[in-house]
C-alpha cells in the first residue's frame, strides 16, 4: 500500500493530474452511478430519498471543509501551521454533523420524513464527513508538493466505497443497509492509507481550541466557507423546494436529468486544482503575465468542455438518461438542457472563485453567492409550484448566470490592478 501510494518522484506532476482526474471522475459519477443501481433494484421512490439525501450531505460538507482547501493549498508562505488547519477541521466536522441532525429533525417535524429517510440521510453526512476529513490531511500532502498521494488514496477509496455498496444494493436491496457497510469499510480503508503514509511527510499535529490562530484562520476562511454554503444551497434550491413541495417520484426524475449537471460542476474542481498552487507562485512571486496566460488557458479549457457537453447533452443526453435509469424521461428534454447551460455557467463561476481566493479577495465573493442565494430563497417556490421541473431549471440557470457575472467583474475590477503592479 505504502509503495502504491508514494510511487515513483521522478513522475509526481503527472501522476498528480491523472490520479487527481480519476478521482475526480469517480466524486463527480458516484452519485450517478449509484443513483442507476438504485433505479434498477429500488422503487423510484428510493431514488428520490437518496438524492435528496445527497443533496444535504453535500450542502453541510460544505461545513466540514470550511472552504479552506484551496487557502491552504496557496499559502505558499506558511502562514500558518499544519496543527492549526487540523485543530479548525476538527470544529468544523462537529458543526458539520450538528449541521446533519439538525436537518433531519427538522424534517421529522415539518416534512414527516420516515426513519428510513433519516436513517439515509445521517449515513449520507457520516460519509461526506470522511471527505472533510480526509481534505484536510491531502492539502497538506499537497502543500508538501505530493498531490498525488492524496490523489491515489482519494481515488482509490471512493473505488472501494462505491464496490461495496453497489454489491450490498444488488444483493440486499437495502438502502440503508449498504450505506452503512459502505462507511464501516470505506472509514477503515481512509486509516489505512493515511497510516500507511503519515511518517513520510514528519507532519506533527496537536489539536488545540484555545490557539488564537485556530479562530483566526476560522476568520480568514469565513467567506470562503459562506460562498461554498451559498453555491451548493444555490445548486441545490430546486431540489429543496421539489423536496418540500413535490413527490419523491418528482425528485428522481428531477435528478435523474440533473446528474449531469452536477458531474460538469465538481469534475471541474479536478481540472484546476493541480495548477492552483502554481497560480498562487506566479501571483506572489509577482509574475502577473505567467498568471494571467495560466489563468486564461484554464477557462478556455472550461468554456471547451462546457461547450462540448452541451452539444453531446442536446444530442444523446435524454436517451442515455432514460436508458441508465430504466425510466422514460422524453418529456424532460427541455428542462435538461436548460439545467446543462446553468451546469456551465456554475463551473466558470467556481474557476473564478478560486482565482479570486489566490488574489486573497475572497470577501467579494459573498456579494455574488448572497445576491444569487437571495434570489432562490424567494424565487424557489412560486417557479417550482408554477412551472414544475422547468420552474426548477430556469431557477438554477438563472441564479448561476447572475452569480457568474458578479463574479467576472470582481475578477475584472482586480486584474487591472494586477497590470498597474
Amino acid at each position: 500500500m505504502k509503495k502504491f501510494l508514494l510511487g515513483s518522484p521522478d513522475n509526481i506532476l503527472k501522476n498528480s493530474y491523472i490520479w487527481n482526474t480519476i478521482g475526480g471522475l469517480l466524486n463527480a459519477g458516484q452519485s450517478a452511478l449509484l443513483l442507476i443501481v438504485i433505479s434498477r433494484t429500488n422503487p423510484v421512490e428510493d431514488a428520490g430519498v437518496f438524492s435528496i439525501a445527497y443533496a444535504i450531505a453535500c450542502l453541510t460538507v460544505t461545513v466540514g471543509k470550511w472552504g479552506m482547501r484551496n487557502f491552504q493549498a496557496t499559502d505558499v508562505l506558511d502562514k500558518y501551521d499544519y496543527s492549526i488547519y487540523a485543530s479548525s477541521r476538527v470544529i468544523t466536522c462537529i458543526l458539520m454533523m450538528a449541521l446533519t441532525i439538525f436537518y433531519i429533525f427538522k424534517g421529522i417535524l415539518i416534512s414527516n420524513y420516515s426513519i428510513e429517510k433519516c436513517c439515509v440521510i445521517l449515513l449520507m453526512g457520516m460519509l461526506k464527513l470522511l471527505d472533510a476529513v480526509e481534505d484536510i490531511i491531502h492539502g497538506m500532502f499537497q502543500r508538501k508538493g505530493r498531490l498525488d498521494v492524496g490523489a491515489k488514496g482519494m481515488a482509490t477509496r471512493y473505488i472501494v466505497m462505491l464496490f461495496v455498496c453497489i454489491i450490498s444494493l444488488i444483493l440486499t436491496g437495502s438502502l440503508v443497509g449498504s450505506l452503512g457497510v459502505a462507511f464501516l469499510i470505506s472509514t477503515l480503508y481512509f486509516v489505512l492509507t493515511v497510516l500507511s503514509v503519515y511518517d513520510e511527510f514528519k507532519e506533527k499535529v496537536s489539536v488545540s481550541f484555545t490557539d488564537r490562530d485556530v479562530w483566526r484562520l476560522l476568520a480568514e476562511c469565513f467567506s470562503l466557507f459562506a460562498g461554498s454554503f451559498l453555491m451548493i444551497y444555490i445548486a441545490n434550491a430546486p431540489k429543496y423546494a421539489i423536496d418540500e413541495y413535490m413527490t419523491e417520484v418528482v425528485q428522481a426524475c428531477f435528478n435523474y436529468i440533473f446528474m449531469p449537471v452536477y458531474v460538469i460542476s465538481v469534475l471541474n474542481t479536478f481540472v484546476y486544482q493541480p495548477v492552483l498552487t502554481k497560480l498562487a507562485i506566479y501571483y506572489e512571486g509577482n509574475q502577473y503575465k505567467e498568471f494571467l496566460y495560466l489563468f486564461l488557458r484554464q477557462l478556455f479549457i472550461i468554456f471547451g468542455l462546457a461547450l462540448g457537453v452541451i452539444v453531446c447533452g442536446y444530442l444523446l443526453g435524454i436517451p442515455v438518461l432514460t436508458f441508465l435509469y430504466n425510466i422514460d424521461l422524453s418529456e424532460y428534454k427541455q428542462s435538461f438542457i436548460i439545467l446543462l447551460v446553468g451546469g456551465s455557467f456554475l463551473a466558470i463561476s467556481g474557476y473564478l472563485s478560486v482565482v479570486i481566493t489566490i488574489l486573497r479577495k475572497q470577501n467579494w465573493l459573498l456579494i455574488g453567492y448572497v445576491s444569487a442565494a437571495v434570489i432562490a430563497f424567494f424565487a424557489a417556490k412560486p417557479l417550482t409550484l408554477s412551472w414544475g421541473v422547468t420552474g426548477a431549471a430556469f431557477l438554477y440557470t438563472g441564479i448561476v448566470l447572475l452569480q457568474s457575472l458578479i463574479f467576472a467583474a470582481i475578477f475584472m475590477k482586480f486584474c487591472r490592478g494586477i497590470r498597474l503592479k
